[in-house]
């Protein structure tokens, strides 16, 4: 007696693979999308860095005042001279915030590369609670940590 072997797969297999398929998928997205806003924030923390370090040595360097403005309300800001030239400017990108305890929303570097008080400021993705925020705190000596 000759038997056929089954080759294939049955219309119910395939719709049950593609159903747990779905599933699957509509699980991973958006925690790859938090995982990408995330990764935003660490990168956006990181630029902030190197900005308010560049800022204080482009003050001691030309021996002039230099301020960082932030703008919390947008989630931007940028690097002024003395003259109130903008030397850089930056927005995070969508999703992303910007909170500071600086007065005025400004650190100010003098000539020397100290600032004028403490302020520590914070990026991190909006609405999102299990979320890390990345802080930066300036001393009135100018040094700069990370929070």
């Amino acid at each position: 007696m000759v038997t056929r072997s089954r080759l294939g797969v049955t219309v119910l297999e395939f719709v049950a693979a593609s159903i747990v398929a779905a599933i699957l998928l509509s699980l991973a997205i958006p925690a790859v999308f938090r995982v990408e806003r995330r990764l935003g924030a660490y990168v956006a923390a990181n630029t902030f860095r190197s900005d308010v370090t560049g800022a204080r040595q482009h003050a001691i360097l030309d021996g002039a005042t230099v301020r960082v403005v932030l703008d919390t309300v947008v989630s931007a800001y940028q690097v002024e001279d003395v003259d109130r030239r903008v030397l850089r400017r930056r927005e995070l990108r969508t999703g992303l915030a910007l909170k500071t305890t600086a007065h005025r929303q400004e650190i100010l570097f003098s000539p020397r590369g100290t600032s004028n008080l403490y302020s520590t400021t914070w990026i991190g993705v909006r609405r999102d609670p299990d979320g890390r925020w990345y802080g930066l705190r300036v001393l009135p000596s100018g040094a700069i940590e990370d929070r």
